[in-house]
């Protein structure tokens, strides 16, 4: 999968590099200072087994004492995964 975070960062570095980074008003300068500030957020943490585990827990199901989870639900569960932590 593409790293579009490193990607961002390469692209401005190279810019910086080249000594052609628009930084007035222009729709280039408007683009390269969004970018240069969402590089400049924190990266999203992962989550912990343990959350996933609850998410996938809360999703399933139980046959007598023996839990299962039938595919419509694992579908929640991973929609349910990445609505809380997107590709992180």
């Amino acid at each position: 999968m593409t790293d579009f975070r490193a990607l961002c960062a390469e692209l401005v570095e190279a810019l910086e590099y080249e000594g052609h980074m628009p930084t007035d008003g222009t729709w280039e300068g408007n683009l390269v200072k969004t970018t240069c500030d969402a590089l400049a957020q924190p990266e999203p943490e992962r989550p912990t087994a343990k959350e996933l585990r609850q998410i996938f827990d809360d999703q399933s199901g139980y046959i007598g004492d023996e839990q299962v989870m039938w595919s419509g639900d694992f579908v929640a569960a991973a929609r349910a995964v990445l609505a809380r932590w997107g590709n992180a």
